[in-house]
């Protein structure tokens, strides 16, 4: 696998790694940044029920609201997700930001972790 190309990516790349999905596989992860440069991690926790399970962008904006900050502070959003994932975690990230922050693009980067 290539390197993300920058701390975002490095950093939802971190965040996949600790995924907790033993039901689907479909690991995955989100960093956000906010105005300040301060970034936030969010990574998919599966439940054995399949729901509710947690998406990544979901834990992540938890992170920044656990701090105070407003989701509407993003300026910068990655997500790294398994190659053949069964589950499109991106599209959701997408829905997320389109309602908090509309004006910023989703960086989406897929690998193959563990191999």
């Amino acid at each position: 696998m290539t390197p993300p190309p920058d701390e975002l990516a490095v950093a939802a790349l971190r965040a996949a790694c600790i995924a907790y999905a033993p039901y689907t596989g479909a690991l995955a992860g989100v960093a956000i940044q906010i105005h300040s440069g301060q970034a936030f991690n969010g990574a998919y926790v599966e439940n054995a029920a399949f729901n509710p399970s947690i998406s990544p962008m979901q834990t992540a904006i938890v992170a920044l609201a656990l701090t105070g900050r407003s989701a509407g502070e993003v300026t910068e959003a990655a997500i790294v997700q398994m190659q053949e994932s069964k589950i499109d975690h991106a599209a959701a990230a997408r829905l997320v930001l389109a309602h908090f922050a509309p004006d910023v693009i989703l960086q989406q980067y897929r690998v193959r972790l563990g191999q």
